[in-house]
Protein backbone atom coordinates (compact mmCIF):
# COMPACT_ATOMS: atom_id res chain seq x y z
CA UNK A 1 0.00 0.00 0.00
CA UNK A 2 1.25 3.41 -1.13
CA UNK A 3 2.73 5.43 2.04
CA UNK A 4 -0.67 7.52 1.73
CA UNK A 5 0.04 9.61 5.13
CA UNK A 6 3.28 10.16 3.77
CA UNK A 7 2.01 11.68 0.67
CA UNK A 8 0.09 13.97 2.53
CA UNK A 9 2.38 15.45 4.77
CA UNK A 10 4.35 16.50 1.87
CA UNK A 11 0.71 18.30 0.60
CA UNK A 12 0.62 19.65 3.89
CA UNK A 13 0.98 23.17 4.00
CA UNK A 14 1.16 23.79 0.55
CA UNK A 15 -2.37 22.26 -0.76
CA UNK A 16 -4.15 21.12 2.55
CA UNK A 17 -4.86 22.88 5.71
CA UNK A 18 -3.63 21.95 8.98
CA UNK A 19 -7.31 20.61 9.58
CA UNK A 20 -7.97 18.96 6.68
CA UNK A 21 -4.69 16.96 6.84
CA UNK A 22 -5.90 16.19 10.36
CA UNK A 23 -9.15 14.82 9.05
CA UNK A 24 -7.61 12.56 6.14
CA UNK A 25 -5.09 11.63 8.67
CA UNK A 26 -7.61 9.97 11.12
CA UNK A 27 -9.38 8.67 8.45
CA UNK A 28 -6.44 6.81 6.84
CA UNK A 29 -5.54 5.26 10.08
CA UNK A 30 -8.68 4.01 10.78
CA UNK A 31 -8.49 2.66 7.23
CA UNK A 32 -5.39 1.04 7.84
CA UNK A 33 -6.39 -0.14 11.13
CA UNK A 34 -9.43 -2.03 9.23
CA UNK A 35 -7.39 -3.24 6.50
CA UNK A 36 -5.11 -4.75 9.10
CA UNK A 37 -7.80 -5.99 11.51
CA UNK A 38 -9.35 -7.79 8.31
CA UNK A 39 -6.36 -9.48 7.02
CA UNK A 40 -6.13 -10.96 11.24
CA UNK A 41 -9.53 -12.24 10.40
CA UNK A 42 -8.90 -13.73 7.18
CA UNK A 43 -5.82 -15.58 8.50
CA UNK A 44 -8.54 -16.72 11.29
CA UNK A 45 -10.76 -18.00 9.03
CA UNK A 46 -7.89 -19.77 6.97
CA UNK A 47 -7.08 -21.36 9.89
CA UNK A 48 -10.38 -22.13 11.29
CA UNK A 49 -11.30 -23.63 7.68
CA UNK A 50 -8.25 -26.25 7.62
CA UNK A 51 -9.29 -27.63 10.98
CA UNK A 52 -12.65 -28.19 9.45
CA UNK A 53 -11.33 -29.82 6.67
CA UNK A 54 -9.21 -32.25 8.87
CA UNK A 55 -12.43 -32.62 10.97
CA UNK A 56 -14.07 -33.74 8.01
CA UNK A 57 -11.74 -36.19 6.69
CA UNK A 58 -11.61 -37.39 10.29
CA UNK A 59 -15.53 -37.86 10.32
CA UNK A 60 -15.60 -39.57 6.51
CA UNK A 61 -13.32 -42.01 7.50
CA UNK A 62 -15.20 -42.68 10.87
CA UNK A 63 -18.35 -42.72 8.37
CA UNK A 64 -16.88 -45.08 6.09
CA UNK A 65 -15.22 -47.50 8.94
CA UNK A 66 -18.38 -47.78 10.54
CA UNK A 67 -20.02 -48.57 7.25
CA UNK A 68 -18.08 -51.14 6.59
CA UNK A 69 -18.78 -52.59 9.77
CA UNK A 70 -22.60 -51.96 9.47
CA UNK A 71 -21.78 -54.20 6.28
CA UNK A 72 -20.34 -56.74 7.81
CA UNK A 73 -22.83 -57.08 10.62
CA UNK A 74 -26.03 -57.24 7.97
CA UNK A 75 -23.75 -60.23 5.96
CA UNK A 76 -23.43 -61.73 8.86
CA UNK A 77 -27.41 -61.77 10.41
CA UNK A 78 -28.27 -62.45 6.90
CA UNK A 79 -25.91 -65.72 6.99
CA UNK A 80 -27.30 -66.08 10.75
CA UNK A 81 -30.91 -66.47 8.77
CA UNK A 82 -30.28 -68.41 5.90
CA UNK A 83 -28.29 -71.08 7.84
CA UNK A 84 -31.02 -71.41 10.44
CA UNK A 85 -34.05 -73.49 9.15
CA UNK A 86 -37.27 -71.73 8.68
CA UNK A 87 -39.38 -71.75 12.30
CA UNK A 88 -43.12 -72.48 10.90
CA UNK A 89 -44.75 -71.32 14.19
CA UNK A 90 -48.53 -71.14 14.84
CA UNK A 91 -50.49 -67.92 14.40
CA UNK A 92 -50.60 -67.58 18.35
CA UNK A 93 -47.24 -67.82 18.53
CA UNK A 94 -46.62 -65.08 15.90
CA UNK A 95 -49.10 -63.15 17.62
CA UNK A 96 -47.18 -63.13 20.70
CA UNK A 97 -43.90 -62.23 19.03
CA UNK A 98 -45.82 -59.14 16.79
CA UNK A 99 -47.33 -58.31 20.40
CA UNK A 100 -43.70 -57.43 22.02
CA UNK A 101 -42.72 -56.21 18.77
CA UNK A 102 -45.54 -53.65 18.40
CA UNK A 103 -44.84 -52.74 22.09
CA UNK A 104 -41.41 -52.76 22.24
CA UNK A 105 -40.60 -55.43 24.63
CA UNK A 106 -38.05 -57.94 24.86
CA UNK A 107 -39.72 -59.52 27.96
CA UNK A 108 -42.95 -59.95 29.33
CA UNK A 109 -45.42 -61.81 32.07
CA UNK A 110 -47.84 -64.16 31.20
CA UNK A 111 -50.59 -62.41 32.52
CA UNK A 112 -49.94 -59.53 30.09
CA UNK A 113 -50.49 -61.79 27.65
CA UNK A 114 -54.10 -62.74 28.92
CA UNK A 115 -54.77 -59.01 29.68
CA UNK A 116 -53.89 -58.28 25.80
CA UNK A 117 -57.01 -61.15 25.21
CA UNK A 118 -54.68 -62.84 22.42
CA UNK A 119 -56.61 -65.98 22.92
CA UNK A 120 -57.73 -68.11 25.74
CA UNK A 121 -55.73 -69.12 28.55
CA UNK A 122 -55.01 -72.53 26.79
CA UNK A 123 -54.36 -70.97 23.46
CA UNK A 124 -51.64 -68.32 25.05
CA UNK A 125 -49.85 -71.26 27.18
CA UNK A 126 -49.79 -73.64 23.94
CA UNK A 127 -47.65 -71.07 22.29
CA UNK A 128 -45.73 -69.96 25.14
CA UNK A 129 -44.77 -73.64 24.96
CA UNK A 130 -44.73 -73.48 21.26
CA UNK A 131 -41.83 -70.38 21.72
CA UNK A 132 -40.05 -72.18 24.55
CA UNK A 133 -39.41 -74.94 22.22
CA UNK A 134 -38.31 -73.08 19.45
CA UNK A 135 -35.92 -71.63 21.48
CA UNK A 136 -37.21 -68.09 21.35
CA UNK A 137 -38.12 -67.41 24.70
CA UNK A 138 -37.24 -68.47 28.03
CA UNK A 139 -38.22 -68.39 31.63
CA UNK A 140 -36.31 -65.59 34.16
CA UNK A 141 -38.50 -66.11 37.17
CA UNK A 142 -41.61 -66.35 38.71
CA UNK A 143 -43.80 -64.06 40.45
CA UNK A 144 -46.91 -62.67 41.88
CA UNK A 145 -47.93 -61.14 38.37
CA UNK A 146 -46.94 -64.64 36.84
CA UNK A 147 -44.14 -66.59 34.82
CA UNK A 148 -41.83 -63.93 33.58
CA UNK A 149 -40.55 -64.76 29.89
CA UNK A 150 -37.28 -63.10 28.11
CA UNK A 151 -36.29 -63.33 24.00
CA UNK A 152 -33.45 -65.35 23.83
CA UNK A 153 -30.82 -63.90 21.47
CA UNK A 154 -32.11 -66.59 18.83
CA UNK A 155 -35.23 -65.01 19.67
CA UNK A 156 -34.42 -61.18 19.29
CA UNK A 157 -32.45 -62.48 15.74
CA UNK A 158 -35.81 -63.93 14.24
CA UNK A 159 -37.57 -61.12 15.63
CA UNK A 160 -35.15 -58.92 14.03
CA UNK A 161 -34.69 -60.75 11.15
CA UNK A 162 -38.08 -62.55 10.36
CA UNK A 163 -40.80 -59.82 11.21
CA UNK A 164 -42.27 -59.40 7.64
CA UNK A 165 -42.88 -62.82 7.91
CA UNK A 166 -44.03 -62.85 11.39
CA UNK A 167 -47.45 -60.75 9.56
CA UNK A 168 -47.80 -63.16 6.83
Amino acid sequence: MVDILGILGTLKGKVLDASHYDLLEHAYRLQQENVTQLKENNAALRESNGLLREDLLKSKDQLAALERELAALREKIQAVARDEKPIDLSEKARAILLWMVKHDLSSFYDSQLHQARLGSKLEIETAIDELEAAKLIDVSGYGSTGTHYFLTDAGKRFVLTMTPQLAG
